[in-house]
């Protein structure tokens, strides 16, 4: 799309002009969108968001512009090249299916087994509890894309399942995850067990904690699941969170909506046919 100036023509009257030049760019933009909305071969490649979380001043340099002809800076080309690697990611058909979250730290900040639920941080009121509100509600709108969710924890399953259960505050509840596997096990092995249970590779999951050792410890043992290790200050969760390019889609579409209920549903009736020896028994309990 274009890029809306930094100093439109009028200066800080243009907005109160009959034809100015923001209004001009911004529904010039606004009717590019519409136009391509729907299309299935064509995408808008936002360059004025990438400039304006970018910096438009440092975006571009008048030297360079006058003397090569350089649109960009060397800066904001690496910035452009990222966004585009998105784009490919998704055309590609390369974007990973599930986020495995561990919960201590990383959902909420403390351990629910030293803390308790009254203990631990999220919500509104500090600093801390408020970052942790945001990374979770973070979380949900990459669930909305139709990337599924999962758990990896080492905890004890009755205080986990406890927090989702008594802290209302939380985003977040226990019936946004399709595959839970909360115990002492290490991590990769519980990994591969969400794997199995989605019916899915290991190759389409992300796994992100806030521990170092067992972060290392996965990208040993799998080393095809993309990793992400959380910064040691919370503020900083979903800033890390929004640089995953594996999250991305192209479209999203109804039953990407749905595909946590999906996948849920998926689990129970292979539960049931674990569960029932008779044929006949188990597709009468579907």
């Amino acid at each position: 799309n274009f890029q809306i100036p930094t100093f439109p023509s009028y200066g800080i009257a243009d907005l109160q002009q009959n034809s100015g030049e923001l209004e001009f760019y911004i529904e010039l933009n606004l009717k590019l969108c519409k136009k391509f909305k729907h299309h299935s071969r064509a995408y808008i490649f936002d360059i004025d968001r990438l400039a304006s979380r970018f910096g438009k001043d440092r975006a571009s340099d008048p030297k360079m512009l006058y003397m090569a002809k350089m649109l960009w800076t060397d800066e904001f080309f690496a910035i452009v090249a990222n966004e585009f690697i998105r784009y490919a990611i998704g055309i590609l058909g390369r974007s990973k299916k599930c986020l495995v979250l561990d919960l201590d730290n990383t959902l909420w900040g403390g351990v629910i087994g030293e803390d308790g639920v009254e203990g631990i941080k999220i919500g509104i009121g500090d600093p801390i509890s408020e970052a942790f509100l945001a990374f979770q509600q973070k979380i949900v709108d990459i669930k909305n894309r139709g990337v599924i969710l999962a758990i990896c924890s080492k905890n004890n399953p009755d205080d986990a399942l406890e927090a989702f259960q008594k802290k209302a505050e939380m985003p977040l509840k226990i019936d946004d995850f399709s595959a839970l596997e909360i115990n002492w096990d290490a991590k990769h092995l519980n990994i591969q067990k969400i794997a199995k249970t989605l019916n899915i590779g290991t190759d389409s999951l992300v796994f992100i904690d806030d521990n170092p050792a067992e972060c290392s410890l996965v990208q040993q043992m799998l080393p095809e699941v993309t990793t992400i290790l959380l910064p040691p200050d919370s503020a900083s969760y979903v800033s890390t969170v929004d640089q995953i390019l594996e999250l991305e889609k192209l479209d999203i579409r109804g039953d990407d909506l749905i595909k946590t209920e999906q996948y849920i549903q998926n689990k129970k009736r292979q539960q049931a046919h674990d569960n029932i020896g008779d044929l006949n028994s188990y597709l009468y309990s579907l």
